[in-house]
């Protein structure tokens, strides 16, 4: 059967999802990062957490410290059993990515930091989300703008942190003029 999480009047702009699998005496459980505007719920990144298997659907506090509007992206490191949530500050004209972790399956999460991102390329929150990848690298799906072909065109792009989130590397975006991403291994 269907789930509806969200508000039937509002407006859906990125979904991200990951498995969190069970660990110790912690059960398996579902999170999904659901970025929203409308009348009933206030604009911005909203998450989700089942514990059984996705029929029911329970809000999460967020850590408060930043506005965050848009682009929630979860990377879940199963070597580590930790959730990173990674996401754009409103109003940022910089593109301004914030993240917090959890290690307890989602149910709380560590205030907002500003990531570490080195980058002269100005970036925006896609929404996708992010992998573990077997090397150790986390990768997240980002939007990066301008000096590529055409001045603030939009570029898919990701990007890598091999320290666990500590800082971050956008290589060269990979599909000039578009915003729409996902990353395999």
């Amino acid at each position: 059967p269907a789930v509806r999480m969200t508000s039937a009047a509002d407006t859906v702009s990125s979904v991200s999802m990951v498995a969190v699998v069970a660990h110790e005496e912690r059960a398996e459980a579902l999170l999904c990062a659901v970025t929203t505007s409308g009348p009933a719920t206030a604009r911005g990144v909203h998450l989700y957490r089942s514990l059984d298997a996705g029929l029911t659907w329970a809000t999460v506090p967020l850590p408060e410290g930043a506005i965050v509007a848009v682009g929630g992206s979860l990377v879940y490191d199963i070597e580590e059993d930790r959730v990173h949530l990674l996401a754009e500050v409103a109003g940022s004209i910089a593109g301004s990515i914030v993240r917090c972790e959890s290690s307890d399956g989602g149910a709380s999460w560590s205030p907002w930091r500003p990531i570490e991102l080195v980058s002269a390329k100005r970036i925006e929150a896609a929404g996708c989300s992010g992998i573990k990848m077997s090397t150790g690298a986390l990768i997240v799906p980002v939007i990066a703008y301008g000096g590529f072909r055409i001045e603030d065109e939009p570029c898919a792009a990701v990007i890598v942190s091999e320290d666990a989130g500590a800082t971050w590397t956008m290589p060269q975006a990979a599909f000039p003029n578009t915003t729409t991403s996902a990353v395999v291994e």
